[in-house]
């Protein structure tokens, strides 16, 4: 498996799969995740199915430093107020963007029974906002968005 780099294929929505199906991708996608760890000082930390030119609704987010697996995954809730933080992502290799995000979502997937939150409620600390950050940036992959669609403007007041 080999990352894209900077191609339209990136703005393309993925379509939705059967559990095996996903699963089958995400073995793979978290193989590619390890090796790439252990290789290089700067790590990755979520990945999203269509980064690879699969058209699929699949990523994998670190929560709590374990590889958790979305299948079709919807943000069904997210908090009112956003946080702007800097961003990469390994598609985009040679660009850091300050971008504006959730401080906590919920999210619902076919994999899982129930919802999934990510982040910090506004009761606790900062701690999880990168998971909440990374699942929102590997859920926008699976949309067609990337990371430029939430960046930070100067002309915003």
């Amino acid at each position: 498996m080999k990352i894209i780099i900077n191609n339209p294929v990136l703005k393309t929505k993925c379509k939705e799969v059967d559990l095996k199906k996903g699963k089958t991708i995400a073995k793979r996608m978290w193989q590619f995740l390890n090796l790439y760890n252990k290789k290089n000082e700067v790590k990755a930390v979520g990945l999203a199915a269509n980064q690879f030119g699969i058209d699929a609704s699949v990523a994998i987010v670190l929560k709590n430093n374990k590889p958790f697996i979305l299948i079709n995954p919807k943000i069904i809730n997210f908090s009112q107020v956003k946080i702007c933080k800097k961003e990469g992502c390994l598609s985009f290799p040679d660009e850091q963007l300050d971008v504006y995000r959730h401080m906590w979502i919920e999210v619902a997937c076919l994999n899982h029974v129930g919802s999934i939150f990510f982040g910090s409620r506004p009761e606790e600390s900062n701690d999880n906002f990168l998971e909440s950050c990374v699942a929102q940036h590997e859920i926008a992959h699976l949309n067609g968005l990337t990371f430029h669609d939430f960046q930070w403007n100067n002309s915003i007041t």
